[in-house]
């Protein structure tokens, strides 16, 4: 000191800079420590760098080391005119420096031995603390978890949320459970005399005791906890405060079929509260955080966008995220909730107001504001709405379900949407028409072993895109131009041939039948109609045990190919069964009787059997035919005539019934009177045409029954035919016209339903598929690519 000046080259210390030091992030400030001898700090820490000025004498540089290592680097500068009086310097800044480092050096031995005593005195206190933390961690995460499966058995009822008290029930175990896992949150289960006079007035629409409570500076950042419960066990709704916070029972007063809280306020008085309570600084908009109970989250919920707006400019974090339900984390953001209700004007209000990227998070359970839209309020110009903001329709959930599958389940418009945008027409080239087809989300990714991309339903059931369609009907999808192209790649590379070979094997098998049937036992055409049918049969047989083995057996059983949602696949299975079990059996009684092996009175019996083998074989033959585009619509037209006469059949019963016991009491006076069989048997005979008033013979001794018989008679066939029949006949002209018009729907869906269970035999262990992994590898190419339709 004196002469030669130590500066910091960190801070300049003790120049004019006040800059916190980079090594030991304490610097004093100028004073009079320069002058009193100090150093700076720096020059205890480990390898900081001095440069000491003696004028324009000399730079030296010191490394000090953290244990008390000094070592000199010395740089002389030939500027001085006397080199013995630059040696005196130089020797007295060294001893200086030495001096110090050595005194400093004992202070911090002195100092290090007397903290030893204090770190070890603070290790074990903070070793009690750490122990007791994690004794109440644990007795949290406890806690926590039994409310969470307390929760979870309620939302399991199938009757919950019907019943107010249910409601209040799940609030109250979702407080207890976000103040367990977050200690110190949400306030206290009392309420203060204050606070309870605050949501009596709340309850009962006092407006001046709202505002007088607003005036005397009370703090409305608390939550009101669960309403207790009486002697009888009945809740005291006079403390019922739903579990939230003041403001967010001004925003929200009446929801669902909860009691209406603020009875006789009007909207603007509402809204002037609400600015009020955040104006005055008595409620704090974005309290409590992370909750989902909390005033914006309301205001969400129920749509209200003055209310939000309000909230917005106090300062409302609009992307903000709230912990929902049995969620692990708060994830669960404002857009989460206005889809929840379908709140479009929300998310139109949110749009110019948040970042995009807010549109496309996820919550906890994996789920994007289509998917909660979609589980909940399925509201379609929502749902579009949040297409135009780039939420993602076809990515799954935690669950394994996409917007795009649910959509097939509950709302076909959105499904029929998205699958329109994952194809687009380019333009027409060179003749051909042009798409750009995407196939993500629909089939790609595929499984490890090539399957089409596997997603869950409603129900929790592994399917595939495909398989919803056919299992919820829904034949307009299949026009869209990304489904007839998949469709149509399917058939051509592999469908085409598995159903040339089954129908080449299915009429073998029908015409050895025939052959077996009619053909003299121990003939040429008997043994090889007999080849034919067995040799057929056994195929089909080997097929069905190999897709058994390759699925197993339970997952078979489980399968979309016998658990069917198409009634025709249920009548085609049921019809395979009796094939698979009678086929061989009429050649082998045939040849048994004939050798002798079994009774020959047997052999009657076999050919009605055989007779009404061919008809069902006819009529399962009909599914190979429906994949004709021509014939196809007609069959889908033949099965819902069908279950249209069988409604109408329903219907005309009774009359047929009515009539029936009125004819019955009239013939019971005659001992000769026609049995009911024959009553009925005759009114039937009256719709087509065959009447025969010989009938009423036997009354007509008694004219008054005589007379009443023909009135029936008049009544019963004006009913008959001019009624009911032409009312047939208009059910079938609709049938048509229906089918007709969707004929084109109709036939790919009969194709689908046909491809799928093709697709399953050519998974199968053993069969050659050629072309099934061709396919796929095609559709990867194609993906995102032009291809010409």
């Amino acid at each position: 000191h004196g002469v030669t000046r130590p500066v910091c080259r960190a801070c300049a210390w003790p120049g004019p800079s006040r800059t916190v030091c980079e090594k030991t992030s304490t610097c004093p400030p100028p004073s009079s420590a320069y002058a009193q001898g100090q150093s700076c700090p720096m020059l205890l820490a480990p390898r900081c760098v001095l440069w000491l000025h003696a004028g324009t004498a000399a730079a030296l540089s010191l490394s000090v080391e953290r244990h008390g290592d000094l070592r000199r680097h010395v740089r002389a500068t030939p500027l001085m005119s006397s080199e013995k009086r630059r040696r005196r310097k130089r020797d007295r800044i060294l001893r200086t420096f030495t001096r110090r480092h050595d005194h400093r050096a004992s202070s911090a031995a002195s100092e290090e031995h007397a903290d030893g005593g204090r770190q070890h005195v603070a290790s074990e206190a903070a070793t009690a603390a750490s122990a007791a933390s994690a004794a109440a961690s644990t007795a949290a995460d406890a806690e926590v978890v039994r409310l969470e499966q307390q929760i979870a058995n309620v939302m399991r009822r199938t009757t919950a949320f019907q019943s107010a008290q249910d409601v209040y029930a799940v609030q109250d175990l979702l407080f207890r459970r976000f103040r367990a896992k977050y200690a110190g949150s949400l306030g206290s289960d009392y309420l203060s005399e204050q606070q309870a006079a605050l949501l009596t007035a709340l309850m009962k629409g006092n407006v001046p005791a709202i505002r007088r409570s607003l005036a005397s500076g009370e703090s409305w950042d608390f939550v009101f906890p669960p309403a207790p419960y009486a002697a009888d066990g009945s809740r005291v709704m006079q403390l019922e405060g739903r579990c939230r916070s003041p403001l967010a029972l001004l925003v929200r007063p009446d929801e669902g079929n909860l009691v209406r809280l603020l009875p006789g306020v009007s909207q603007a008085e509402r809204l002037a509260l609400i600015e009020e309570a955040l104006s005055s600084g008595a409620a704090d908009a974005n309290y409590p955080r992370g909750y989902w109970s909390s005033p914006g989250a309301h205001a969400c919920f129920e749509g209200d966008v003055e209310a939000l707006s309000l909230l917005h400019r106090f300062g409302l974090n609009l992307e903000q995220k709230v912990e929902w339900l049995l969620q692990p984390s708060p994830s669960f953001t404002y857009a989460h909730a206005a889809a929840f209700n379908g709140n479009a004007n929300v998310l139109t209000f949110m749009r110019q107001r948040v970042r995009p990227s807010v549109f496309l998070a996820t919550d906890g359970d994996g789920s994007n504001p289509l998917h909660t839209l979609m589980e909940s309020s399925r509201n379609l110009q929502t749902a579009e709405l949040l297409l135009e903001l780039g939420v993602d329709g076809y990515c799954k959930n935690g669950a394994g379900r996409s917007a795009l599958s649910m959509s097939i389940e509950t709302l076909p418009a959105l499904a029929a949407r998205l699958l329109d945008a994952k194809s687009r027409f380019e333009y027409r080239w060179w003749g051909n028409d042009l798409f750009w087809f995407s196939f993500d989300g629909i089939v790609l990714p595929c499984t490890h072993d090539g399957r089409a991309m596997p997603i869950f339903d409603g129900a929790n059931r592994s399917t595939t895109v495909e398989q919803l369609i056919v299992r919820h009907d829904r034949r307009e999808l299949l026009t869209t131009p990304v489904m007839r192209f998949v469709l149509e790649r399917k058939w051509d590379y592999f469908a085409a041939a598995i159903y040339q070979r089954r129908f080449a094997q299915y009429m073998l098998m029908v015409g050895g039948l025939l052959g077996a049937t009619v053909s003299d036992v121990g003939s040429a055409a008997f043994a090889a109609s007999c080849a034919a049918c067995v040799g057929s049969w056994g195929a089909f047989v080997l097929q069905a045990s190999r897709e058994v083995a390759a699925l197993g057996p339970a997952n078979y059983l489980r399968s979309p190919r016998v658990l069917a949602e198409w009634r025709v696949r249920r009548l085609l299975n049921a019809l395979d069964s009796v094939h698979l079990l009678l086929v061989p059996l009429v050649p082998a009684v045939k040849a048994c009787v004939a050798t002798g092996a079994l009774d020959p009175s047997l052999r009657p019996a076999v050919a009605p059997v055989a007779a009404a083998l061919q008809l069902s074989l006819a009529l399962r033959a009909l599914q190979y035919v429906a994949l004709n585009r021509s014939l196809g619509p007609l069959l889908v037209i033949i099965v819902e005539m069908f279950g249209d006469i069988l409604s109408f059949v329903g219907l005309y019963a009774f009359i047929l019934l009515g009539f029936a016991n009125g004819f019955y009491v009239l013939f019971s006076a005659d001992a000769a009177s026609p049995s009911y069989g024959a009553i009925v048997e005759t009114q039937l005979l009256w719709l087509l045409g065959n009447i025969d008033f010989d009938f009423f013979g036997s009354l007509a001794d008694a004219p008054v029954l005589l007379n009443t018989a023909y009135a029936f008679f008049w009544v019963y066939t004006s009913l008959s035919v001019f009624v009911m029949l032409n009312l047939l006949i208009a059910i079938f002209n609709s049938t048509y016209e229906r089918v007709a018009v969707e004929s084109e729907a109709e036939w790919l869906w009969l194709r689908l339903e046909a491809m799928l269970d093709f697709e399953v035999a050519a998974h199968a262990p053993g069969i050659d598929a050629p072309g099934f992994e061709e396919y796929y590898s095609e559709l990867r190419e194609r993906n995102k690519q032009r291809a010409v339709r």
